[in-house]
């Protein structure tokens, strides 16, 4: 838009798309994240996928107001190993996070906040399985590998789907059942 870093990035990077997301591998590594809150912001994610970054997605509450939080906002669910500052940091550098629309974030400010349960990973038994690779992980090697998605607490019939920096189009994984639940086998190379 019209924004002043949106005309500064146009002025002097030759475009207000960080050089349509070009990738940098020397910073591959320290970049965690990008926002996806929707609208065009799942496009530029994918974009980026495809130009060979390492991303987790994020979705932002962008507060200037009195507020430092509301229920109308996209909300990011981390996985980590513990509550604390490192085990947060830990989990933002393994790139190890999920945003969440805003239309499946309920609840009142300074109340529990329900929100989708989701488990990732690829190649083991459980999420739990040492062979396993969770969530933000790399797998190595050429082949055949399985990817498997546990989530609850989903609204009954909600669509997930797989984005890949190798797919052109989000590939369809199912729908939550009536119980708000959805497990899914995805056979990838």
């Amino acid at each position: 838009g019209a924004l002043p870093h949106n005309q500064i990035l146009q002025d002097t990077l030759g475009g207000a798309n960080w050089n349509d997301v070009a990738y940098v591998p020397d910073v591959d590594d320290r970049v965690v994240g990008i926002e996806v809150n929707g609208d065009d912001d799942l496009g530029w994610y994918v974009r980026a996928l495809q130009q060979g970054w390492h991303l987790g997605p994020v979705a932002a509450e962008d507060e200037h107001q009195r507020e430092w939080s509301t229920s109308d906002d996209g909300k990011t669910v981390m996985l980590t190993r513990g509550r604390g500052p490192r085990d947060y940091y830990a989990a933002m550098r393994a790139h190890r996070t999920i945003a969440v629309a805003r239309d499946l974030v309920n609840g009142d400010p300074g109340a529990f906040v329900p929100y989708p349960q989701v488990r990732f990973w690829a190649d083991g038994g459980s999420i739990d399985d040492p062979a396993a690779t969770v969530l933000g992980g790399t797998v190595d090697g050429d082949g055949a590998h399985m990817l498997e998605i546990e989530a609850s607490e989903l609204p009954p019939g909600s669509q997930a789907v797989l984005m890949s920096s190798s797919d052109a189009a989000p590939r369809a994984l199912g729908a939550a059942g009536p119980d708000g639940r959805l497990r899914a086998t995805v056979p990838v190379t």
